[in-house]
């Protein structure tokens, strides 16, 4: 038997010994439970974050195209450029849309409001199921006629007329190019006008601030170079993966070219979930580390009580490395028994509340069961972590309590 099989062996026995119950095994049982308490916790409450953030997203995307490609330095582009124009035509892709954003005011007859400009193609709003968020009309891309947000709408209209067919809207941007007269403001500005006969509602900040407008007006209105836009839209033949063909268009479009799907575009939600969850994960890091002195308390009580056993192994000429090993191993068993078992019971949690949604949040109608999703990353983490854990609260008591053991 290898000198490493032997001390593991040594130190099962160690973890396991049934004939004795001392206060050495109740500690070892107290620590394993406790640091099994919070893995189960940590795989329970990261999962619901996960659970939270795939919410989020099904929530604020219904506006988002399933794939976005636009250059890494969101500088604009030649739609017709040939790489660009092939992607239309590719027969994975069942529909695209050129999009063209910016920031202008928008005037009502008496009220003016920041807003964000998105320009589109006809194909992008029949391309997405957008009945259940139209608060009046369709979403359009014609010249001259526009949809507005559902904020938008109540701050230019909240006081005067409401009639779509009456409802008209002046925009201003800033020129980009040309002469400017210091004594006449107005010339800072490229204008234009159009009703607004549509309001949609998306229940998201961005979207509900922005114009709606056609691609062809905005990047008029924008001063860009004919034919040039900021990004393109592009929606695939049903069956097809979106993040398969994203891979695969992101590979051939190079690193000048960026491909987003869904997640992408929503970079600031991701980052606000994820901020909330890795500080959970490590106040729960702190609470594991309590944990952890029960551990090195168990294993220095094993190590005084075996005593006798080190001097005898040290006698039977055991190198110190092996000593060192069979205690270290004993610590270790300690935190990964009862690491795996808060795993297994943490898991077991998630998949009784995805089947059965016993946990549930909000009132009445609106009372829905958490949201779980388990990634395998979390899991990763979580084992590193608790190894290391496991690995540092064993070899403290070791070093400090066998540094050279030397037989009588």
């Amino acid at each position: 038997m290898s000198p490493k099989s032997l001390a593991f062996s040594i130190a099962r026995r160690y973890f396991a010994q049934r004939k004795r119950f001392h206060a050495v095994q109740v500690v070892s049982a107290i620590s394993s439970v406790a640091v099994g308490v919070v893995v189960m916790a940590v795989v329970a409450i990261l999962s619901i974050y996960n659970g939270y953030e795939e919410v989020l997203l099904t929530s604020v995307s219904h506006l988002d195209a399933p794939l976005k490609v636009e250059r890494a330095d969101k500088a604009p582009f030649d739609a017709q450029e040939s790489r660009i124009a092939r992607l239309r035509n590719l027969p994975e892709i069942a529909a695209s849309s050129r999009l063209i954003e910016g920031e202008g005011i928008v005037r009502s007859s008496s009220v003016y409001a920041a807003a964000h400009l998105l320009g589109l193609e006809p194909a992008y709003s029949r391309s997405l199921a957008l009945d259940s968020l139209m608060l009046e009309g369709s979403l359009s891309a014609l010249p001259c006629e526009y949809t507005l947000g559902g904020d938008l709408y109540q701050t230019l209209f909240s006081f005067g007329q409401t009639s779509s067919f009456m409802r008209t809207v002046s925009l201003y941007v800033p020129k980009r190019r040309g002469y400017i007269n210091p004594l006449l403001p107005q010339t800072a500005f490229r204008t234009t006008q159009g009703k607004a006969p549509s309001v949609l509602s998306a229940k998201e900040e961005k979207y509900d601030r922005t114009l709606f407008l056609s691609v062809e007006e905005l990047g008029s209105l924008l001063d860009l170079p004919k034919g040039y836009v900021h990004a393109l839209a592009l929606f695939p033949v049903e069956g097809v993966s979106p993040k398969t063909l994203k891979e695969s268009l992101q590979k051939e479009l190079g690193t000048e070219w960026r491909v987003l799907d869904r997640r992408d575009q929503q970079p600031h939600l991701l980052k606000l979930v994820a901020i909330e969850k890795w500080m959970t994960f490590f106040i729960l890091f702190f609470v594991l580390l309590l944990a952890a002195f029960n551990v090195i308390c168990s294993s220095s009580m094993l190590i005084i009580e075996k005593r006798h056993d080190v001097e005898i192994y040290a006698a039977l000429g055991a190198r110190p490395q092996l000593i060192r090993s069979i205690f270290l191993w004993q610590g270790l068993l300690v935190t990964l028994v009862g690491a795996l078992g808060g795993f297994l019971l943490g898991m077991l949690l998630v998949w009784l509340q995805a089947q059965f949604g016993w946990l549930t949040f909000g009132e009445g109608v609106y009372r829905q069961p958490y949201p779980v999703a388990v990634r395998w990353l979390d899991l990763l983490a979580l084992a590193a972590t608790i190894t290391l854990v496991g690995y540092l609260s064993a070899f403290y008591p070791v070093r400090r309590l066998l540094r050279s053991p030397q037989p009588h």
